[in-house]
């Protein structure tokens, strides 16, 4: 699969929800709101598989402590996790919008996230490794590779 055939999955990391940007192959955005709760990254995992992601790069953004639970999940489902530093969401939201482009607003900023995802196609130590043992598998909780 070449990056053109990518899904890339923004998402703008609260307290107490999961902003999600998706990115399609062909340049489409699709956008999901789900809880940071236990069941928040499932919720978003089944979501990304049901809309055309099921091998996206997904990018949370490190806020606080609130992005490890959807990053490892997503992970552990053999999606590429790429965590970003939010200082670098904003200053690549504020180049876009110097050039015209909706910046980060504080409703729906996920985009940003998803497009700095899809431009730069990061990786940072500390990431959690996609698991070589379910590749892509969607969100269906956990199962057996034995």
């Amino acid at each position: 699969m070449n990056a053109n055939d990518k899904a890339f999955l923004g998402i703008d990391v609260g307290k107490s929800k999961l902003d999600c940007a998706l990115l399609l192959p062909g340049g489409s955005r699709l956008d999901k709101f789900a809880l940071n709760s236990p069941q928040g990254p499932e919720a978003a995992g089944g979501w990304l598989a049901c809309q055309g992601g099921a091998c996206a790069h997904v990018c949370p953004e490190a806020t606080h402590i609130y992005w490890g639970q959807a990053a490892q999940f997503l992970a552990e489902r053999g999606h590429t996790a790429g965590v970003v530093n939010p200082a670098q969401i904003k200053a690549h939201a504020n180049a876009r919008l110097s050039r015209g482009k909706t910046g980060k607003t504080g409703k729906g900023d996920a985009g940003p996230v998803a497009d700095f995802c899809a431009k730069h196609n990061p990786s940072r130590p500390g990431s959690p490794p996609p698991n070589p043992n379910r590749p892509c598998a969607g969100a269906s909780g956990p199962t057996s590779t034995g």
